[in-house]
Protein backbone atom coordinates (compact mmCIF):
# COMPACT_ATOMS: atom_id res chain seq x y z
CA UNK A 1 0.00 0.00 0.00
CA UNK A 2 2.92 2.26 0.38
CA UNK A 3 3.78 4.29 -2.24
CA UNK A 4 -0.11 3.24 -4.08
CA UNK A 5 -2.37 5.28 -1.53
CA UNK A 6 -1.22 8.36 0.43
CA UNK A 7 -1.98 7.94 4.41
CA UNK A 8 -5.23 9.35 5.80
CA UNK A 9 -7.05 8.06 2.96
CA UNK A 10 -10.04 5.66 3.14
CA UNK A 11 -11.01 2.76 1.97
CA UNK A 12 -14.07 0.91 1.34
CA UNK A 13 -16.27 -2.36 0.68
CA UNK A 14 -19.72 -3.99 0.59
CA UNK A 15 -20.34 -7.76 1.95
CA UNK A 16 -23.00 -9.33 2.08
CA UNK A 17 -24.88 -5.96 1.95
CA UNK A 18 -23.34 -4.06 4.17
CA UNK A 19 -20.54 -1.33 3.80
CA UNK A 20 -17.20 -1.34 5.82
CA UNK A 21 -14.56 1.22 5.77
CA UNK A 22 -10.43 1.41 6.99
CA UNK A 23 -8.07 3.79 6.72
CA UNK A 24 -4.72 3.44 5.02
CA UNK A 25 -1.91 5.17 7.63
CA UNK A 26 1.43 6.70 6.11
CA UNK A 27 2.93 3.64 6.77
CA UNK A 28 1.09 1.31 5.00
CA UNK A 29 -0.63 -0.40 6.88
CA UNK A 30 -4.61 -0.22 7.47
CA UNK A 31 -6.66 0.22 10.54
CA UNK A 32 -10.21 -1.84 10.17
CA UNK A 33 -12.64 -2.15 13.09
CA UNK A 34 -9.58 -1.03 15.30
CA UNK A 35 -7.39 -3.18 14.73
CA UNK A 36 -3.95 -2.73 12.44
CA UNK A 37 -3.56 -4.93 8.84
CA UNK A 38 -0.57 -5.26 6.91
CA UNK A 39 -1.99 -5.63 3.54
CA UNK A 40 -5.28 -5.23 2.13
CA UNK A 41 -5.73 -9.02 1.77
CA UNK A 42 -5.26 -9.22 5.60
CA UNK A 43 -7.92 -6.79 6.10
CA UNK A 44 -10.25 -7.98 3.63
CA UNK A 45 -9.93 -11.41 5.75
CA UNK A 46 -11.20 -9.52 8.93
CA UNK A 47 -14.32 -9.03 6.80
CA UNK A 48 -15.49 -11.85 5.04
CA UNK A 49 -13.29 -14.84 7.74
CA UNK A 50 -11.68 -16.45 4.68
CA UNK A 51 -8.63 -15.76 2.35
CA UNK A 52 -9.73 -12.62 -0.28
CA UNK A 53 -7.30 -10.61 -2.84
CA UNK A 54 -7.91 -7.59 -0.60
CA UNK A 55 -6.93 -5.48 -4.17
CA UNK A 56 -10.40 -6.54 -5.29
CA UNK A 57 -12.40 -6.26 -2.44
CA UNK A 58 -11.62 -2.77 -1.20
CA UNK A 59 -11.83 0.33 -3.16
CA UNK A 60 -10.82 3.99 -3.11
CA UNK A 61 -12.45 7.01 -4.71
CA UNK A 62 -10.51 8.62 -7.23
CA UNK A 63 -12.09 11.35 -9.29
CA UNK A 64 -15.54 10.97 -7.88
CA UNK A 65 -16.04 7.40 -8.41
CA UNK A 66 -15.14 4.20 -6.41
CA UNK A 67 -12.33 1.93 -7.93
CA UNK A 68 -10.85 -0.77 -7.13
CA UNK A 69 -7.14 -1.07 -5.63
CA UNK A 70 -6.14 -3.29 -8.26
CA UNK A 71 -6.38 -0.07 -10.66
CA UNK A 72 -3.77 1.92 -8.93
CA UNK A 73 -1.60 -0.64 -9.54
CA UNK A 74 -1.53 -0.31 -12.78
Amino acid sequence: MKGIVGGGKRIYATYKGKDYKAVVYNNGRIKFNGQFYDSPSAAAKAVRKRATNGWAFWRIRKNGEQVKLSELRK
